[in-house]
């Protein structure tokens, strides 16, 4: 069944189609930044440091903000919205210290907690690596962290694609 999208709907989708658009690109970006870094020697990364807390900085700005682009997401009726909640469900379950994450990095003058970048290397010591943030509670595992937004981007466009593809949402 073809799925069409009453007027104010139509405004959702195109405001979630918007923000995606420029949002994953800049999660992508910081993510790919981050992973690039985990090449560099340990002399290297020392002076890399500060970007890398930046670079940390500006990913979970961009997630945060996603986030708040998925729940606008929700409030779009379709048969697919169980793939979102699923989606934000396990996001949030493992990833619910991120809100106190941009706090701190927003507010380092008053936070009591800093994220501390960590760079865990590969047993096969080919160079490539996986950040991960060392937060008190649980620490932030780079890649998970951008698999699991992923999987929210994939559900989001599960949800808005058909609705912009219908003729009568072209008028």
């Amino acid at each position: 069944m073809e799925e069409q999208a009453r007027p104010a709907e139509r405004g959702r989708v195109a405001d979630v189609r918007f923000h995606i658009n420029w949002q994953w690109p800049a999660i992508d970006m910081q993510y790919q930044r981050l992973i690039e870094r985990t090449r560099l020697s340990a002399d290297n990364m020392l002076v890399e440091h500060m970007r890398i807390v930046a670079d940390m900085d500006f990913l979970v700005t961009a997630v945060r903000r996603f986030l708040r682009t998925a729940a606008v997401a929700r409030q779009i009726p379709s048969e697919d919205q169980h793939q979102l909640k699923l989606a934000l469900k396990v996001f949030n379950s493992r990833w619910g210290n991120l809100k106190p994450v941009r706090d701190a990095l927003e507010h380092s003058d008053t936070a009591a907690n800093f994220p501390v970048p960590a760079v865990a290397t590969t047993v096969t010591g080919n160079g490539e690596g996986e950040f991960i943030f060392m937060w008190p509670g649980d620490n932030i595992h780079l890649t998970k962290l951008y698999e699991d937004s992923r999987s929210i981007l994939k559900a989001i466009l599960g949800i808005i694609q058909p609705l912009e593809l219908t003729p009568q949402n072209r008028e």
